[in-house]
């Protein structure tokens, strides 16, 4: 999937997601953080080599006959059984020799019938697999956040078209082939260059001042062993912004079922809480100033385990507490009891509570309420408003309100 993804404003947050390339083609790390990036960040670019590898294999059902014929050709060194390599290459060799026959016999058209209808058949089982794998690698979730244009994904060179995909299952075809013969896998010179674009870019993102990186744990200590000259030499808010994400990321994927959510989901509560979202980057710049450790040193989750008990939960607590005791009934039937005024019979007092917002008094009074009753419901919500603009205000509101919305 193309992403002509803008260069970043300067007045966005811009994280580079990096994930280091493994063995499976499980995709749960990769949502993991792009969620959280996505909840903290105005725009995300991911670089993972599972991605378009998946997008890849997505593309193998479509291929046309010649790709068809070519994929099987490839793959007959890694089978296996020698005597069924040795019939599927006496199958297409039989078959290449009459495809573009203009005029067969009858045993001909007969041969040619039937190896189609048996390669149309092997080709159906293989996509069913593929589908399957597919779907079962969550990528629509990848997905959703790119049509939403909060998420690009970095197109590795020669990605993005049915040769890479043929590569790629050809090389999966050796790289087990080697597993069992030899006991280790093997690289393309595809996987070999991928994997350098990867590092390149990785490396980049960590003294790019138009980004925040945002590394899981082996990527970062790549960052850290194979460049740590690098990056030692070079500007040190890589690290420092590097400190902001991660710290950022292990803050959310502790909110309640933050692992559950859709990236859907994650998106609507990032609308949700837009405005009070700076004050919690300013919040997480501060924290994150206490931490003597880089993101992906053994000791950063310590040090951010003790900023979360010592700083979070008790700003948590203290907002909870703050929004439980003010609630505008509460605030109301508190301020009728200190000063009683007399209703109409017949008055819609319980209904203008349940719709009220800003009514004037005239409209108060118009709905049965005495002007002395419609008064003390001004003064009361009043109080209320300025004590839940306080509690929006504080720097973790945005945290609060994201685990509110996660636990509905």
């Amino acid at each position: 999937m193309k992403n002509m993804a803008a260069k970043p404003d300067n007045q966005d947050v811009h994280i580079s997601v990096g994930v280091q390339p493994t063995d499976d083609l499980n995709l749960d790390k990769e949502i993991r953080m792009v969620k959280a990036a996505i909840l903290y960040a105005d725009k995300v670019k991911l670089y993972s080599l599972k991605v378009p590898s998946i997008l890849a294999i997505s593309r193998f059902n479509d291929f046309p006959l010649n790709l068809r014929l070519e994929f099987f050709e490839k793959i007959i060194p890694y089978l296996s059984s020698g005597d069924s390599a040795q019939k599927l290459s006496n199958s297409l060799n039989d078959y290449k020799k009459i495809q573009h026959k203009k005029q067969l016999d009858i045993h001909e058209l007969q041969l040619k019938n039937e190896f189609e209808k048996k390669l149309e058949q092997n080709w159906k089982d293989i996509a069913e697999q593929t589908k399957k794998f597919v779907e079962e690698s969550q990528i629509d979730q990848i997905n959703s956040a790119i049509k939403a244009g909060v998420l690009e994904l970095h197109e590795f060179k020669n990605s993005d078209d049915d040769s890479a995909a043929l590569n790629l299952m050809i090389g999966s075809a050796a790289a087990t082939s080697a597993l069992k013969a030899k006991g280790k896998g093997s690289k393309t010179d595809q996987d070999k260059a991928w994997i350098g674009e990867f590092v390149e870019n990785i490396s980049n993102s960590v003294s790019d001042d138009s980004t925040y990186p945002l590394l899981d744990n082996v990527t970062g200590n790549l960052m850290t062993a194979g460049l740590g000259s690098k990056i030692a030499k070079g500007p040190g808010f890589g690290i420092d912004r590097g400190k902001q994400t991660e710290l950022a990321r292990y803050l959310l994927e502790r909110l309640p079922l933050f692992e559950k959510a859709s990236v859907a989901e994650i998106l609507g509560i990032r609308k949700e809480l837009d405005k009070p979202l700076a004050r919690f980057r300013g919040a997480i710049i501060n924290f994150s100033e206490d931490i003597k450790s880089t993101p992906w040193d053994k000791d950063f989750p310590p040090e951010a385990d003790k900023i979360y008990l010592r700083d979070v939960k008790p700003a948590l607590l203290d907002m909870e507490e703050a929004i439980q005791s003010n609630k505008f009934l509460t605030t109301l039937i508190k301020k009728l009891a200190e000063k009683p005024a007399t209703l109409p019979t017949g008055s819609l007092f319980s209904i203008a509570i349940s719709q009220f917002s800003s009514l004037p008094k005239e409209l108060a009074a118009s709905l049965g309420i005495g002007l002395a009753s419609a008064s003390l419901i001004y003064e009361a919500y009043d109080e209320w408003a300025r004590k839940n603009q306080a509690i929006e205000q504080n720097k973790l509101y945005f945290y609060y309100g994201a685990g509110k919305l996660l636990s509905k």
